[in-house]
């Protein structure tokens, strides 16, 4: 069954040209799929890309397969789509290029993409890759700790105030 993807936000550099950069990546990440499940991938520009994936969400299909026995109406759950959009943009940067990955995918979706710009020179990514995390990819670090209290007169206690 086709799951819903995460919230993405990646961005690396490269040591590459933008346009060879986008043509490793538009020749890896294909169009195509199924009843359950569609990807479409588009060029919007010379070194930007937009993945659109369109699936059946699992809830229709249970609602569907329910609702068939109970009464025929439930049928019309399977006809819902969802879709999700992830965009890259490729552009170019003092170091080589700039690759920034941004909107919701399936993780495979990005794992792909990272094993794309890792095997370019000078691969370094300067932010987290997914919220909500999914086993390879890399999910976005904890918030920091609070700040120490601060006292009426201004100054930094380093001692947290006492439970009584």
């Amino acid at each position: 069954m086709a799951e819903s993807g995460n919230q993405v936000a990646l961005t690396a550099t490269v040591r590459a040209d933008p346009v060879q950069v986008a043509q490793a990546i538009g020749q890896t990440v294909v169009s195509g799929g199924n009843y359950l499940e569609d990807t479409q991938v588009v060029p919007v520009g010379p070194t930007t890309f937009r993945i659109t994936r369109k699936y059946l969400p699992q809830w229709a299909i249970i609602t569907g397969i329910i609702g068939l026995f109970l009464c025929f109406i439930g049928i019309v759950a399977v006809f819902f789509r969802d879709t999700e959009v992830l965009t890259i943009d490729i552009q170019p940067d003092p170091a080589g290029s700039r690759i920034e990955v941004s909107g919701v995918a399936k993780g495979s979706i990005v794992t792909t993409i990272q094993s794309v710009m890792s095997r370019f020179e000078g691969y370094a990514p300067t932010s987290p890759g997914m919220h909500g995390g999914a086993p390879g990819v890399s999910t976005l670090p904890l918030p920091p700790p609070p700040a120490p209290p601060v006292s009426s007169d201004g100054s930094v206690s380093e001692q947290p105030p006492s439970d009584i």
